[in-house]
Formats: C-alpha cells, structure tokens, sequence
C-alpha cells in the first residue's frame, strides 16, 4: 500500500485502513505523528488544483477540511462539527 503525506505532520507515513470496531469510516494513521485522520468516502470530490478525483472530505478532532492525496492540498471547512465516531 502505498505512503501518502500527512496533512497534519506532513511526513509521507501515511496508510488508509478501515476498522469497522472503530468507525464506518476510512482511517488514515500516520506512524509519525501516530494520529488518524477520518475519510467520509461519500463525499470524495475531483480536486480543485490537479483535478484528480481525490479530494477527501476528513476530520480531526474537531477541525474538518478536505485534503488532496495526489497534491496535498488542504482547505479547512467550517464549521467544525464531526460526524459519530466510536472512541
């Protein structure tokens, strides 16, 4: 499986698994910052900047933004509310 960048730490040690014991959603963990990011699937967007279909809505903690893994880019959403995720 291939490393993305972190959109936290910015370190390519990034991986998607899915855990359904955690969340319905895609979790991205990175194994330097060792935090997880969550990826709503369904709403998975072309992105703006490398028109690529793969432009990601996410959260953490309480900041939700959407996140680019071809470009990295990284817009912020407001407001900041996150879906129901266990733990």
């Amino acid at each position: 499986m291939a490393q993305h960048i972190c959109p936290l730490c910015q370190e390519k040690k990034t991986t998607w698994h899915i855990d359904w014991d955690v969340s319905q959603y895609t979790q991205w963990f990175c194994r330097a910052c060792e935090e997880t990011v969550f990826e709503d699937e369904s709403k998975l967007l072309v992105c703006n900047k490398c028109e690529n279909k793969t432009w990601m809505y996410c959260w953490y903690g309480d900041k939700k933004f959407r996140w680019c893994t071809s470009c990295n880019s990284i817009d912020p959403i407001e407001p900041a509310t996150s879906p129901d995720v266990k733990g």
